[in-house]
């Protein structure tokens, strides 16, 4: 095991292109290239007017009271007797469970405004904050990660970007030398991401951090459009959409589509719970107040899906959340069935897991 490894950063405007990474004896693979969705479909939605929200409010109730009306005539007249009561109930629960969640989604999404104005506060006036940008890496191919950690150099405002490498590789901290990043491991591999992380965060000296996974490349003015929501000194995080640029992938409705699988969550649900005060961590994509994550132990351990879990701490510790509704980052989907299986299968039981030991 190598001890702990840093490269110091490299004022930005110094690094080396990427292509200079061409030669030498460990080069790096050239980077595939990147297709980068058109920034028109991934804009922070317009308001809706009052007649569409007046109508959309129409059709959610009226489906809320269909719903509820069939369900008192199933339980009332179309309950079976005797034996078969056995298979007649389980499907009622079934329909319950579906009315309850009907119910859900409506309250929800009854209002999905996109603006900052619930947050009440002020842009920040001034220098913006520096920011600490974290690519959490393993055993991606370097051909993977060399554009997002080229698009993380990039970025318009003051910041610094930092590898974690959980691998340990030489290749890696290569690319990040001649990029002009730096390159941070650990002594012991605890913990997958979230140990990665809670070590950048011991080494941490910014107020924000910003994180990203491995394939997710972000656009040039992604901490422009988060970091002024930091002047409400009580938000935790700024959550973005996860959007995809290998529109053939398995999620995707058909080659090509601007929509896929995760589409409805992304520009939708997390709007709502946003407006709710409910947006949670998805991972990537985010930016983070450092000082909220060590008040509550830093990223959580305790389950697979930490993001989840450590915004349920920061929320039960009284810190804020916001969801800025703008594809502001592209990654990779699930390319194929059993990919998206083990993803979904993986998040399936984080509800249970999480609940339990922290809900107040």
């Amino acid at each position: 095991m190598r001890p702990l490894m840093q490269t110091s950063s490299v004022r930005r405007g110094r690094h080396r292109s990427p292509r200079a990474l061409a030669g030498g004896p460990r080069a790096v693979p050239p980077a595939e290239p990147v297709r980068r969705r058109p920034r028109p479909r991934g804009e922070l939605p317009e308001p809706e007017s009052p007649a569409r929200r007046a109508l959309l409010h129409a059709v959610a109730v009226g489906a809320v009271v269909c719903t509820l009306v069939y369900l008192v005539w199933r339980i009332g007249w179309t309950m079976p007797d005797g034996a078969a009561r056995w298979l007649g109930v389980p499907f009622l629960v079934l329909e319950l469970h579906g009315f309850l969640a009907l119910v859900l989604f409506v309250i929800t999404t009854w209002d999905v405004e996109p603006t900052r104005e619930r947050l009440r506060t002020a842009p920040i006036t001034g220098p913006q904050p520096r920011v600490t940008v974290l690519v959490a890496t393993y055993d991606e191919r370097l051909e993977r990660l060399l554009p997002t950690v080229a698009a993380v150099l990039a970025m318009h405002g003051d910041h610094e970007t930092w590898i974690l490498d959980d691998g340990d590789r030489p290749e890696v901290a290569e690319m990040a030398a001649a990029l002009g990043a730096r390159y941070v491991t650990r002594p012991v591999h605890d913990h997958a991401k979230a140990g990665d992380l809670n070590s950048a965060l011991r080494l941490v000296t910014t107020e924000l951090i910003a994180v990203f996974d491995a394939d997710h490349v972000p656009e040039p003015d992604f901490l422009t459009r988060t970091v002024p929501y930091f002047a409400d000194e009580r938000l935790a995080l700024v959550q973005t959409p996860q959007d995809f640029y290998n529109t053939a992938s398995f999620e995707h409705h058909h080659p090509g589509s601007s929509l896929h699988e995760e589409s409805l969550f992304y520009r939708v649900i997390q709007a709502g719970k946003h407006t709710a005060g409910a947006a949670f961590w998805c991972g990537t994509n985010a930016v983070l107040r450092v000082s909220a994550l060590r008040e509550v132990g830093g990223v959580a351990t305790e389950t697979l899906t930490e993001d989840f879990h450590t915004t349920m701490r920061l929320h039960r510790a009284g810190w804020r959340t916001a969801y800025h509704n703008e594809v502001l980052a592209s990654g990779l989907a699930a390319g194929t069935p059993a990919a998206f299986y083990a993803q979904r299968r993986r998040w399936g039981p984080v509800p249970c897991r999480c609940c339990a030991p922290t809900t107040p």
